[in-house]
């Protein structure tokens, strides 16, 4: 009977030799697939890392360049109202010279009227004067003489009054302070078109900055969502490869065989080359805006997209762990093994449970990012429009 216990004894080896080796290549089949998913998970982080990156560098360069012109339209603004308010003096001054001007002017022109009406009133009786003396020749010389030298000098007097009446310098310095009026409040009205459209640039330029900070705002906790989730990948896939590793070097010392593989590959040896906006593009700051923007809005909905595909290679590969870690419950399989084999489950079935929630995390974050994007171009595009018209009519 003692060849048939041999017999047992080398049947039991052969067939836990048996699931080992079947174990074994479950193992290697499962860390190619951890590799696969792992690498995908990374690019895949790397590339919405670049994006967010090149969306933080665009979205701070742009706000540089808005506030700054924004400080400088509010300078200029502050110039015209300045201006404006020499020009309202200037206005409020000559307005005061010419009402003065034009009273005193009528002021003169009644007194010269008058003046003027009291010289032909002497001039007529003067006349008559001369007219009742006798045209006999018997009238006494002198007085007639003595009348006709008052008449001459009183006609003198009425033509002087006349000049007076007729001379326009008078009416011509009104006028030119008229004129210098109506120049000054042209050139004020002027300066009040100047400092409304002012104004509605620096509103604009406000309007924009606001837009672009709200967008800054919700990358920012899709940034650190991503990062979390990225984080968590990548330590989870460190874990697995030594649980892995430990596995394997568990069960080819139980079978007797060499243990030799390489590592996995190191998780910091992807790059992404940056995109660059293609030549020949606008040169209007409000198409450069949107086009920029409608171009990274693409990229991160794409990118979003992509997570569910990315979410689920992972998912599908985590379950295949437990899946293919089965065998190492049976009681051929050493406690060594068993013990590496649970490690690795373990660490499989945590991360298996908490990427959803990572994943739908960054999903969230990345809608509101995206809805950021689209109230960013509209509010870019209705600015657009309403420049439009105001330019047509300037």
């Amino acid at each position: 009977m003692k060849w048939v216990a041999w017999f047992a004894l080398g049947a039991g080896l052969a067939n836990a030799g048996d699931v080992l080796k079947g174990l074994d290549e479950a193992l290697t089949k499962d860390e190619e697939a951890d590799q696969k998913a792992t690498k995908e998970a990374k690019c895949w982080c790397d590339e919405f890392q670049e994006t967010l990156d090149s969306r933080k560098s665009e979205t701070s360069s742009t706000l540089t360049h808005l506030e700054g012109e924004h400080k400088v339209r509010q300078l200029q603004n502050d110039v015209i109202r300045m201006q404006l308010k020499d020009h309202q003096k200037e206005v409020a001054d000559l307005q005061k010279q010419l009402v003065s001007g034009r009273s005193m002017a009528a002021k003169e022109s009644k007194e010269e009227k008058e003046n003027l009406e009291t010289h032909q009133d002497a001039l007529k009786s003067i006349r008559s004067a001369i007219d009742s003396l006798p045209k006999d020749g018997s009238s006494d010389s002198v007085a007639h003489t003595a009348l006709r030298g008052v008449e001459q000098s009183t006609k003198q007097q009425v033509e002087n009054a006349q000049a007076e009446i007729e001379d326009t310098s008078s009416t011509e310095l009104v006028e030119g302070k008229a004129d210098m009026l109506n120049i000054a409040k042209k050139m004020h009205k002027q300066k009040l078109k100047q400092l409304a459209s002012g104004l509605a640039s620096s509103k604009k330029l406000t309007d924009q900055i606001s837009v672009f900070k709200d967008q800054a705002a919700l990358d920012a906790p899709l940034n650190q969502k991503l990062k979390g989730l990225c984080s968590e990948l990548k330590a989870a896939a460190r874990g697995r490869i030594g649980a892995r590793q430990l596995t394997q070097l568990a069960t080819s010392r139980a079978i007797g065989a060499d243990f030799s593989r390489a590592t996995a590959e190191d998780a910091s040896g992807v790059s992404l080359v940056r995109k660059h906006r293609h030549a020949g593009a606008s040169t209007d700051p409000n198409a450069l805006y949107i086009e920029a923007v409608t171009e990274s809005h693409k990229a991160l909905q794409k990118l979003n997209e992509r997570s569910r595909d990315v979410e689920q290679e992972l998912k599908s590969m985590l379950s295949g762990v437990a899946t293919n870690l089965n065998s190492a419950d049976s009681s051929d399989v050493p406690a060594d093994v068993k013990e590496a084999a649970k490690k690795l489950d373990a660490q499989a079935k945590t991360t298996l449970a908490k990427i959803p929630t990572l994943f739908d995390a960054v999903r969230s974050a990345t809608s509101a990012s995206e809805k950021a994007d689209k109230q960013l171009v509209d509010e870019l595009k209705e600015q657009e429009l309403a420049a439009a018209p105001a330019a047509a009519g300037f």
